[in-house]
């Protein structure tokens, strides 16, 4: 191995700020963790060390169908808002929700799962590694968690990686250390509708078990 970055398959864009930011930053955490791969010589025993030959199992989403519907309709009513430069409150959605909203994803649903804590963001991931162009990762899956801190500032959405553990184990501190520095939504303005989207976004906040999102008051 050279040490150079793997290349991902290229990802379908979204044209939402709630599923393409998700969808961004779950790849950057696949993503990151192809290149520890990589880059080290020992690639079959790392790949039996961090990958496990099935996914995980989530727990399936707790909301009813009601509940997903009333969802709907407030995210509906607030990009609505946005769109119409009308005024409108934060929208502040609970783990369960952002979790309905993975599940919406084809790419995502029984990939990936969230948790409020500490006022941040623990990400559960189960992600199939067979188009990754790596050997040896054919049938297995990346099982792990994040503690992720996530905000938006001037525009940029923010999302880094306090800790990642695979298999129940942390990464080591070297690949720990570069990950922490890296912005894992840098990509996410890449689509121009989902860039239009977080640009109306004053803030974003992880405060009590909630994601807070205020947008930026009208002129």
């Amino acid at each position: 191995m050279d040490g150079a970055p793997p290349v991902l398959p290229p990802q379908k864009k979204h044209g939402c700020l709630f599923y393409g930011c998700l969808t961004v930053l779950i790849f950057a955490l696949v993503g990151g963790l192809a290149v520890f791969f990589g880059a080290r010589y020992a690639i079959k025993s790392l790949v039996t060390e961090y990958t496990e030959a099935g996914p995980l199992t989530l727990p399936p989403v707790d909301l009813t169908q009601t509940q997903q519907d009333v969802l709907k309709e407030k995210i509906d009513g607030f990009k609505a808002a946005l769109d119409g430069k009308a005024p409108v409150q934060p929208l502040v959605l609970s783990a369960d929700e952002i979790n309905a909203l993975i599940a919406r994803e084809p790419e995502l649903k029984g990939r990936a799962q969230v948790a409020m804590e500490d006022n941040g963001i623990k990400a559960t991931v189960s992600i199939p590694l067979d188009k990754l162009p790596l050997p040896g990762v054919k049938g297995r899956y990346l099982n792990g968690t994040a503690m992720l801190e996530a905000f938006i500032n001037n525009g940029r959405l923010f999302v880094t990686a306090k800790s990642v553990a695979v298999k129940g184990r942390p990464l080591p501190e070297q690949f720990m250390a570069g990950l922490r520095g890296k912005n894992l939504a840098a990509d996410a303005t890449r689509d121009a509708d989902t860039a239009a989207a977080i640009a109306k976004i004053e803030s974003l906040e992880i405060k009590d078990g909630q994601a807070i999102i205020t947008p930026k008051a009208l002129p």
